[in-house]
């Protein structure tokens, strides 16, 4: 199946309500100002997790997403790997830098972060549910970033396994085109348990529920 949506459709629906970097107080003195190029455009979702705890308070996400950015730029990448962190009460939080609004490249699927963005769950979602406020979340920012790309999100798309993928973990041979689900976990391009064990079975639903959501055209 195509991954464009032949629905006429808004190209520039509104964005969900989200916090930005200066929200949760970014350090850019961390950042080595080597971010690749933009994408041309957002062909595929991952979904991932963080990984870590989830008892924090909503008090305590600021703090988290520094942790999250030190941790990823001290092993030498050049921004938070995320484009948009969700928390367990459902807020949106502003990851990599160039703005949520654009086709900014990830650097959280190896060997995919071309034409991919990522959406990362804050906590660990392999033995604790997803609470219904972050699943909100989580649909109405894939619709708003689906609808913008022309993306239909019960469809596929191919992404090319970038060169040194495999030696990052990524499952094909690198220069390989590959499809995905245009809503896909981080586990369909690596071995990994990300997204968590129950979270990753939700993408099913979430597919519909964001193809729902889409045709609901909300402005």
């Amino acid at each position: 199946a195509s991954g464009v949506a032949t629905a006429n459709l808004p190209i520039q629906p509104v964005a969900p309500p989200y916090f930005t970097r200066a929200d949760w107080g970014v350090d850019q003195t961390l950042e080595d100002g080597q971010c690749p190029s933009p994408s041309d455009t957002v062909k595929v979702i991952f979904v991932h997790h963080t990984a870590g705890t989830n008892g924090y308070a909503e008090s305590d996400v600021p703090a988290v997403l520094r942790g999250v950015h030190a941790y990823h730029t001290a092993n030498g990448w050049c921004d938070i790997a995320y484009n948009a962190l969700i928390d367990r009460f459902g807020r949106i939080w502003e990851g990599r830098a160039g703005g949520m609004e654009n086709p900014v490249r990830s650097g959280a699927t190896g060997g995919f972060n071309t034409d991919s963005w990522a959406i990362s769950l804050i906590g660990n979602y392999s033995t604790t549910a997803l609470p219904t406020t972050a699943y909100t979340a989580l649909r109405d920012l894939t619709a708003w970033k689906l609808l913008a790309n022309r993306r239909n999100p019960q469809g596929t798309a191919v992404l090319t396994q970038a060169e040194g993928g495999a030696a990052l973990g990524a499952l094909w041979t690198d220069g390989q085109p590959v499809t995905f689900n245009v809503i896909s976990g981080h586990r369909d391009a690596k071995s990994t348990e990300c997204p968590g064990n129950l979270a990753y079975p939700l993408l099913a639903t979430l597919r519909r529920d964001v193809d729902q959501r889409m045709s609901a055209n909300p402005r």
